[in-house]
């Protein structure tokens, strides 16, 4: 009987191949946040509605813990994470609001020194997709990576976002 591969590991075994899908090899330690203290399951930064944790070289995982009684609570909503290769850095989801897609795109940039210059967006859920808006930056917009059946659906909501104004 096979059991589940846990979150961590996954995410652990997953970020090799997409360090190498970006940039060929992952970075080496150059940020503060990359230093031989910062080991994979130590928590670097926390806010009421997620934790940042780094689960490999270069990769971060948002672990979403929304407390209901804080006014941020839904800020970020589902767990996401942060790949950073050589050339380019991906940011994994949109989150529920452009507030949590901003911060997490400001999480990326203090550690790794970059603006995510990538957005994989897993699927059509508002808390995965709600927030992509905050991702521009001035008049830069990272690459937004979808299925085609998820950027049809985002498309979709833009026009009748843009049709009921």
């Amino acid at each position: 009987m096979s059991h589940p591969l846990p979150r961590r590991h996954f995410l652990r075994a997953g970020a090799g191949a997409a360090v190498g899908l970006l940039a060929g090899t992952p970075t080496r330690a150059t940020t503060p946040a990359m230093r031989p203290d910062a080991r994979p399951g130590r928590r670097r930064q926390a806010e009421p509605w997620g934790r940042i944790q780094r689960v490999a070289p270069d990769t971060w995982a948002l672990v979403s813990t929304p407390r209901n009684e804080h006014p941020d609570a839904r800020r970020t909503l589902c767990n996401g994470g942060i790949i950073a290769g050589r050339d380019a850095v991906m940011i994994i989801e949109g989150f529920a609001s452009p507030a949590g897609a901003a911060w997490m795109a400001g999480q990326a940039e203090r550690l790794t020194g970059r603006r995510p210059s990538h957005v994989v967006i897993t699927h059509f859920h508002g808390d995965h997709v709600g927030g992509t808006a905050g991702y521009v930056h001035g008049d830069r917009i990272p690459a937004m990576l979808a299925t085609a059946t998820t950027r049809r659906l985002l498309a979709e909501q833009a026009a009748a976002h843009d049709s009921a104004r």
